[in-house]
């Protein structure tokens, strides 16, 4: 399959306007940061570092980005169970665990499913090391905090034009 590798960010500075369209906002930069970490992507920053933003300085997240095994996410096609605009893209990582950036594109708020097994048996975990596993401990990277075992899906909110960035 093809590589992604993504071009420098832009967090950390704010452009002028380009055509017309604001600077990208703080929602914006964090769903950036997820992309680039679970497509493991070098995140090539251009900016003054002096000022670097808390984000790039979550260890959580630069170890997904920096996880040794450099695989880079799929994405998941989570319809029908999430709406148009929604993305979910998951990372497995050298340590068992998945990486799991949920992407909203969208001007507004949406709740998110993330399918731990779906009904049909074959979906994204199928491939670990349990391959009969309907359930998973899900960590919010971002925010550090843990949100407890879940049985067979997960749903959430996710602000517009924003993410969350999972650990399962």
């Amino acid at each position: 399959g093809a590589i992604t590798t993504l071009d420098a960010m832009t967090i950390g500075r704010q452009p002028a306007a380009w055509h017309g369209e604001p600077p990208m906002t703080e929602s914006q930069h964090r769903m950036e940061v997820f992309l680039y970490a679970v497509l493991a992507s070098p995140m090539v920053l251009s900016f003054d570092l002096s000022t670097v933003p808390p984000i790039l300085l979550n260890p959580e997240i630069l170890a997904i980005q920096e996880d040794p095994d450099v695989v880079s996410a799929s994405l998941v096609n989570g319809y029908p169970a999430n709406p148009v605009g929604t993305n979910i893209y998951i990372r497995p990582l050298s340590d068992g665990t998945f990486a799991v950036a949920l992407i909203n594109i969208a001007n507004v708020s949406q709740t998110m499913t993330l399918e731990l097994k779906p009904p049909s048996g074959k979906g994204p975990f199928t491939g670990g090391p349990d391959p009969g596993c309907y359930q998973a401990t899900i960590r919010d990277v971002y925010a550090r905090k843990d949100l407890g075992l879940h049985t067979r899906s997960f749903k959430t909110s996710v602000g517009a034009m924003d993410g969350r960035l999972l650990r399962l």
